[in-house]
């Protein structure tokens, strides 16, 4: 059996989380409260998910942007490796080698570009409260 890299892991989860979207609204509302924001009365990072995705499931994308930067453009690239994964395996191909290389090595400036993001996306969120 081939084993799956992390681009087929992520477009499992884009896929998911696209069946799933009229069952979003009824599971938010028995989702517990953030388990870090209750212990330390500061916003972690993912804070604000729940309210970014019901927004984008109602096609208010700049409202999901405002609630949690992060995840509304995490959930775009999701969402785009779903479909880059589901073209390149439709016929059989395999992916493009720059995107290959990716699954197996993100470059320093990646790595860096991906944690400055995420520094940034928390003082956005504490920010906002």
């Amino acid at each position: 059996m081939k084993r799956c890299g992390p681009l087929a892991l992520v477009a499992g989860v884009g896929l998911l989380l696209a069946l799933t979207v009229p069952l979003w609204p009824e599971l938010s509302h028995s989702l517990p409260p953030c388990p870090f924001r209750t212990l330390t009365g500061v916003p972690c990072p993912t804070c604000g998910t729940t309210r970014a995705v019901l927004a984008l499931s109602h096609g208010h994308v700049g409202e999901a942007f405002l609630h949690n930067p992060m995840v509304t453009v995490g959930l775009f690239f999701t969402g785009l490796a779903a479909v880059l994964w589901a073209f390149a395996h439709a016929g059989g191909k395999t992916l493009p080698k720059a995107l290959a290389s990716l699954e197996r090595h993100w470059p320093w400036w990646l790595r860096m570009g991906v944690t400055l993001a995420l520094v940034a996306n928390w003082v956005w969120v504490v920010a906002r409260g």
